[in-house]
Protein backbone atom coordinates (compact mmCIF):
# COMPACT_ATOMS: atom_id res chain seq x y z
CA UNK A 1 0.00 0.00 0.00
CA UNK A 2 1.30 3.60 -0.36
CA UNK A 3 1.86 6.31 1.88
CA UNK A 4 -0.70 8.07 -0.48
CA UNK A 5 -3.57 5.60 0.24
CA UNK A 6 -2.39 5.52 4.37
CA UNK A 7 0.51 4.21 5.55
CA UNK A 8 3.31 6.19 7.04
CA UNK A 9 5.16 8.90 5.05
CA UNK A 10 9.08 9.38 6.17
CA UNK A 11 9.65 12.63 7.90
CA UNK A 12 11.70 14.05 5.31
CA UNK A 13 9.26 13.83 2.39
CA UNK A 14 6.72 14.96 4.82
CA UNK A 15 8.98 17.92 5.43
CA UNK A 16 9.71 17.80 1.84
CA UNK A 17 5.72 18.05 1.29
CA UNK A 18 4.83 20.87 4.14
CA UNK A 19 8.02 23.34 2.31
CA UNK A 20 6.52 22.73 -1.13
CA UNK A 21 3.39 23.32 0.41
CA UNK A 22 4.56 26.78 1.64
CA UNK A 23 6.31 27.65 -1.27
CA UNK A 24 3.35 27.05 -3.64
CA UNK A 25 0.74 28.92 -1.71
CA UNK A 26 3.85 32.07 -1.27
CA UNK A 27 3.94 32.06 -5.53
CA UNK A 28 0.47 31.87 -5.43
CA UNK A 29 0.69 28.56 -7.78
CA UNK A 30 -2.28 25.76 -7.81
CA UNK A 31 -0.59 21.94 -7.73
CA UNK A 32 -1.31 21.78 -11.51
CA UNK A 33 0.81 24.83 -12.26
CA UNK A 34 3.72 23.77 -10.12
CA UNK A 35 3.87 20.35 -12.20
CA UNK A 36 3.87 22.41 -15.84
CA UNK A 37 6.60 24.84 -14.04
CA UNK A 38 8.35 22.01 -13.56
CA UNK A 39 7.93 19.81 -16.18
CA UNK A 40 6.50 16.60 -14.53
CA UNK A 41 2.85 15.08 -14.84
CA UNK A 42 0.83 15.99 -11.77
CA UNK A 43 0.69 12.41 -10.99
CA UNK A 44 4.20 12.58 -10.56
CA UNK A 45 4.14 15.80 -8.73
CA UNK A 46 1.71 13.50 -6.47
CA UNK A 47 4.06 10.30 -5.47
CA UNK A 48 7.18 13.11 -5.05
CA UNK A 49 5.17 14.48 -2.34
CA UNK A 50 3.59 11.60 -0.69
CA UNK A 51 6.80 10.19 -0.67
CA UNK A 52 5.96 7.26 -3.18
CA UNK A 53 9.11 6.27 -4.76
CA UNK A 54 12.43 8.32 -5.55
CA UNK A 55 13.17 11.80 -6.74
CA UNK A 56 14.82 11.80 -10.18
CA UNK A 57 17.45 14.19 -10.23
CA UNK A 58 15.49 16.16 -13.20
CA UNK A 59 12.68 16.20 -11.29
CA UNK A 60 14.36 17.57 -8.07
CA UNK A 61 15.49 20.02 -10.45
CA UNK A 62 12.59 21.08 -12.33
CA UNK A 63 10.66 21.60 -8.79
CA UNK A 64 13.40 23.64 -7.41
CA UNK A 65 12.83 26.05 -10.30
CA UNK A 66 9.29 25.64 -10.45
CA UNK A 67 9.39 26.76 -6.56
CA UNK A 68 12.05 29.56 -6.80
CA UNK A 69 14.70 27.17 -4.85
CA UNK A 70 18.07 27.29 -4.69
CA UNK A 71 19.54 23.91 -7.02
CA UNK A 72 19.92 21.31 -3.97
CA UNK A 73 17.75 22.31 -1.82
CA UNK A 74 15.31 18.83 -2.14
CA UNK A 75 18.55 17.38 -1.54
CA UNK A 76 19.09 19.29 1.63
CA UNK A 77 15.76 18.13 2.97
CA UNK A 78 15.19 14.96 2.43
CA UNK A 79 19.00 14.66 4.01
CA UNK A 80 17.90 16.51 6.90
CA UNK A 81 19.50 19.81 6.68
CA UNK A 82 18.24 22.68 9.34
CA UNK A 83 16.78 25.34 6.96
CA UNK A 84 15.20 28.28 8.35
CA UNK A 85 12.81 28.80 4.65
CA UNK A 86 13.72 26.46 1.60
CA UNK A 87 11.63 29.07 -0.08
CA UNK A 88 13.28 31.96 -1.48
CA UNK A 89 10.33 34.18 -0.42
CA UNK A 90 12.45 35.37 2.39
CA UNK A 91 15.94 35.48 0.53
CA UNK A 92 17.22 39.32 0.02
CA UNK A 93 19.76 38.70 -2.52
CA UNK A 94 16.79 36.74 -5.03
CA UNK A 95 13.83 39.76 -4.22
CA UNK A 96 17.01 42.58 -5.15
CA UNK A 97 17.69 39.95 -7.87
CA UNK A 98 14.44 39.91 -9.14
CA UNK A 99 13.67 43.71 -8.39
CA UNK A 100 16.86 44.70 -10.56
CA UNK A 101 15.62 42.72 -13.32
CA UNK A 102 12.31 43.75 -13.55
CA UNK A 103 13.40 46.67 -13.18
CA UNK A 104 15.66 47.00 -16.25
CA UNK A 105 13.02 45.02 -18.12
CA UNK A 106 10.04 47.84 -17.21
CA UNK A 107 13.35 50.23 -18.38
CA UNK A 108 14.15 48.68 -21.75
CA UNK A 109 10.30 48.41 -22.26
CA UNK A 110 10.16 52.35 -22.07
CA UNK A 111 12.97 52.81 -23.87
CA UNK A 112 12.81 50.63 -26.61
CA UNK A 113 8.84 50.56 -26.76
CA UNK A 114 7.70 47.82 -29.84
CA UNK A 115 11.53 46.99 -30.30
CA UNK A 116 12.04 45.26 -27.38
CA UNK A 117 13.09 41.92 -28.25
CA UNK A 118 13.55 38.54 -27.00
CA UNK A 119 17.55 39.01 -26.64
CA UNK A 120 17.00 42.09 -24.37
CA UNK A 121 14.44 39.48 -22.14
CA UNK A 122 17.20 37.08 -22.05
CA UNK A 123 19.92 39.26 -20.69
CA UNK A 124 17.56 40.42 -18.10
CA UNK A 125 17.03 36.73 -17.74
CA UNK A 126 21.21 36.01 -17.53
CA UNK A 127 21.66 38.75 -15.08
CA UNK A 128 19.36 37.71 -12.82
CA UNK A 129 20.98 33.80 -13.10
CA UNK A 130 24.50 34.98 -12.68
CA UNK A 131 23.22 37.14 -9.59
CA UNK A 132 21.13 33.84 -7.87
CA UNK A 133 24.29 31.49 -8.84
CA UNK A 134 26.70 34.25 -6.80
CA UNK A 135 24.50 34.44 -4.23
CA UNK A 136 23.93 30.65 -3.70
CA UNK A 137 27.68 30.13 -4.01
CA UNK A 138 28.50 32.73 -1.07
CA UNK A 139 26.07 30.80 1.52
CA UNK A 140 25.25 27.25 2.59
CA UNK A 141 21.69 25.57 1.23
CA UNK A 142 20.86 25.52 5.22
CA UNK A 143 20.47 27.98 7.78
CA UNK A 144 20.81 26.48 10.79
CA UNK A 145 17.95 28.32 12.89
CA UNK A 146 18.62 27.18 16.49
Amino acid sequence: MSAYRGEAVEPQRERLNAAMTESRLDLRLRWTEVAKRAGIDSSTLRRIRYGEGAISDLAARGLEDALEWPHGTIAALLGGEPLADPGLDDDRAFKDARQSVQETVAKWAKDYGAGLTIELIDEATATLRAGLIASSRERPHGRDTG
